[in-house]
């Protein structure tokens, strides 16, 4: 499994709905250096993805392309984990859990 590199709230938009029924965990993060060891351990966990139903996306909110993508998901703060299914966000996991990458291998798994 791949990860989904957005760079638009378009791209965004069309990868949500056309993956209506897979479960879609959205990594919303910036590349800057507080953002970085949280990246580079979830980097790991998305890439043992053994989960063929699963989709990940990586958007960074800190390129101008993807800053529609935060109002448009109303999204406060970040770096944040949202799951999808059905095109809906129901579930997010606030990234400042110690244990987060656990959290996320239990949905890969």
């Amino acid at each position: 499994m791949s990860i989904k590199v957005i760079q638009s709230l378009k791209d965004f938009n069309k990868f949500i709905e056309s993956n209506y029924s897979s479960l879609i965990i959205a990594y919303f993060y910036e590349t800057s250096e507080w953002c970085d060891t949280l990246n580079k351990k979830l980097d790991i966990v998305f890439s043992s993805n053994c989960n063929g139903n699963t989709k990940i996306l990586k958007i960074d909110l800190g390129k101008l392309g993807n800053k529609s993508i935060i109002n448009e998901c109303g999204i406060n703060s970040y770096p944040i984990i949202r799951l999808y299914k059905y095109s809906k966000p129901f579930q997010e996991i606030y990234c400042t859990y110690p244990n987060v990458d656990e959290i996320v291998s239990s949905f890969l798994n």
